[in-house]
Parts: structure tokens; C-alpha cells; sequence
């Protein structure tokens, strides 16, 4: 068994001082290596560097954010994708070496992956937004990374039906309850 010292308050709010200094200052070096690799990636077209970093990144970081942040600085001639057992992998565009100029390094510099995109926060899905989703889910065909089906094809083929029906298995209103 694992002991666990529990720490006193005034330990915390120590603790919780040290953390913000210590954070502050990784998301500033994540935000230097990350404009570098970019660049380099500009430059060279070698986007190793930039999965090194995906993949040194701690699994509380908003790893997708940063794939995000490259591709829209990129212009998006890069793209990165996890592979799993192996780690991120990047891709190119094809002729990505005549639009170099795409590669927006001075706005990818005032631009920081956190910045870019908020974190999603909690919402409450409408009846309406439910049934959109599951209607988008029962025509999804898509793979998963590791080539698994996003949605079992079982479940597509009983969404397919259920929407097929329509109004025989559920009635909207317009104050959106459902029957």
C-alpha cells in the first residue's frame, strides 16, 4: 500500500504559489518549442520535432489544442495524429514546399495553443441537439486512429432504421418535448 501524506493549509497555499510559477513558465517554454518546431517544420519540412513535443507533453495538457494551433498556423499544410503504441505522427500537404508563405510563424508567435481555442465548458444538450447528434452518429462511417469503426456498425444500421421511420418513433414539438 501507497502512504499519502496529507499537507496542512499553509503548505498548500505554498505549494499552490510554487505550482503557478512553475506552470507559467512551462506553457511559456511550450509556446517557444512549439513556434520553433513550426518553423522548422516551415523550413525543413521535418515535423519530428513537433511529435517529439506531442509526445513529451503530460497527459493533463490539451494535446489536440496544440494539433489544432499547427494546422491553423500552418496554414494548414500540417497535420498530426496520434498513432496508438507509436505517438504522434505529421503529415504534409502535398506541395507544401511552393506555399511556405502559408506558415504564419509571427501570428503563430502572438498566438499561444490556450489562446487559440477555449477549453470547452459544460453545456446542456436540447432534445433537439440529442436527436441532430445521434442523426450524425447514424450516418458516421468514420475510423478511429487505430482503425476501429467510430460508431458499430450494429448501432449505425438501428440509428439508420430509427431515423428511417421518423414520426412513427418519436415526435418533436415545438417547445422541443419529445413523445
Amino acid at each position: 500500500m501507497t502512504t499519502f501524506n496529507i499537507l496542512k493549509a499553509d503548505e498548500i497555499r505554498t505549494r499552490i504559489g510554487s505550482l503557478r510559477s512553475t506552470a507559467a513558465s512551462v506553457q511559456s517554454e511550450i509556446h517557444v518549442l512549439a513556434v520553433s518546431c513550426l518553423a522548422h517544420i516551415r523550413d525543413h519540412g521535418d515535423w519530428t520535432l513537433f511529435t517529439g513535443l506531442l509526445d513529451a507533453l503530460p497527459r493533463g495538457q490539451r494535446v489536440q489544442a496544440l494539433v489544432h494551433w499547427a494546422s491553423v498556423f500552418s496554414g494548414k499544410l500540417a497535420s498530426f495524429s496520434a498513432k496508438p503504441g507509436e505517438g504522434y505522427v505529421g503529415k504534409l500537404a502535398r506541395g507544401w514546399e511552393s506555399k511556405k508563405e502559408l506558415f504564419d510563424i509571427q501570428g503563430a508567435f502572438g498566438t499561444t495553443f490556450a489562446d487559440l481555442v477555449a477549453e470547452k465548458g459544460y453545456s446542456t444538450m436540447t432534445i433537439a441537439q440529442v436527436l441532430a447528434y445521434i442523426k450524425r452518429k447514424a450516418n458516421d462511417t468514420g475510423l478511429n486512429p487505430d482503425g476501429s469503426a467510430k460508431v458499430d456498425p450494429k448501432a449505425r444500421e438501428f440509428l439508420g432504421t430509427l431515423f428511417a421511420r421518423g414520426t412513427e418513433l418519436l415526435v418533436v414539438t415545438k417547445t422541443g418535448a419529445g413523445v
